[in-house]
């Protein structure tokens, strides 16, 4: 399942017109609108309430629920799909804290015979008046329906890409795909930004270029150049965020596993020259020296220093307060 979060936008006529007058469109659920009657009482009833809090302008939220052909299986298992897939849109809506609102949930068949996608038009404006914050809304869907995957074993989008044909691809289609796998791939041998900057220049011909917040050095985003092409990072799966939390994990884990079989790596230390980088060593390939050094370090670290450490630190603090 994969959820795509539309920005907030300002017509209820356009986003109502759209997903309930589309060919085939059912509707699974509403909650205080009138979908009985025309999308006319539909579009009054959203704006009603929107008027609650007039400060709001982009009081339309909509977003979009795909499942995989390869869950079709599992969401005819209980019979009525329609219940099924509407179900998980109101676990997912609760899980992303939408709630308390007006909703409108439609599941489409234009995409694919199956319909195995819905639209959910919801009221930023709350029933009490309070607004519904759209930040980091996209952050917070794509761990929601990770969840849910794990939850009921359904695929996440991505397992068919293998399957699509990249010679027939045209454009920017083509573009995107061929700059995706070679992150896919550059991913497995590098071990932070840089390194995957340098490998994706050096390899593909792909440059990487991260956007800042105004004349500072915070980074916001990161888009990827190719033969005079540019595409952003978050249109094909690997925003910046994305980037570092992938290489935030892998850290993580390796610190974790060296930490858990530290004893096990401290004949290395013996082995290696003190100043030969175990990255260009066959025995652990990029792994750089300091880091186990530190890891055994940490582990070696005895309670008495541990201690003797604590009590420098708040006599020290105690003399400054003084």
């Amino acid at each position: 399942m994969i959820g795509k979060t539309l920005k907030s936008g300002s017509s209820f006529s356009a986003t109502v017109n759209y997903v309930a007058e589309k060919e085939k469109a059912e509707i699974l659920y509403s909650e205080g609108i009138r979908d009985y009657l025309t999308t006319k009482e539909m579009i009054e009833d959203f704006k009603a309430q929107s008027n609650l809090n007039p400060r709001l302008n982009k009081c339309v939220g909509h977003c979009i629920l795909s499942f995989s052909k390869e869950d079709l299986s599992k969401l005819q298992l209980e019979g009525d799909m329609s219940k099924t897939m509407l179900d998980r849109a109101k676990e997912y809506l609760e899980k992303v804290n939408i709630v308390n609102t007006q909703l409108l949930i439609v599941r489409h068949f234009d995409r694919e015979a199956e319909g195995l996608h819905m639209h959910v038009i919801y009221n930023r404006v709350s029933n009490s008046g309070r607004t519904i914050s759209d930040k980091n809304i996209g952050l917070k869907s794509g761990k929601v329906c990770q969840a849910m995957n794990q939850k009921y074993e359904y695929s996440n989008g991505r397992k068919g890409e293998h399957r699509v044909n990249r010679h027939r691809l045209r454009g920017t289609d083509s573009l995107k795909y061929t700059i995706r796998d070679a992150i896919t791939a550059r991913l497995k041998t590098s071990n932070n930004l840089q390194e995957l900057k340098d490998q994706l220049q050096r390899y593909h011909g792909i440059s990487m270029q991260f956007k800042y917040a105004g004349k500072t050095d915070l980074i916001q985003g990161v888009s990827f150049n190719h033969k005079e092409q540019s595409i952003k990072g978050s249109s094909i799966g690997y925003s910046y965020g994305k980037l570092n939390s992938i290489f935030n994990e892998n850290q993580l884990t390796i610190k974790k596993n060296f930490t858990n079989h530290a004893d096990e790596f401290k004949p290395l230390l013996n082995i290696i020259q003190p100043h030969q980088s175990i990255s260009h060593s066959p025995l652990i390939p990029n792994i750089g020296l300091g880091i186990i050094s530190d890891l055994l370090s940490i582990s070696g670290t005895s309670q008495s220093e541990e201690d003797n450490a604590q009590k420098k630190w708040k006599k020290k603090r105690k003399g400054i307060q003084r």
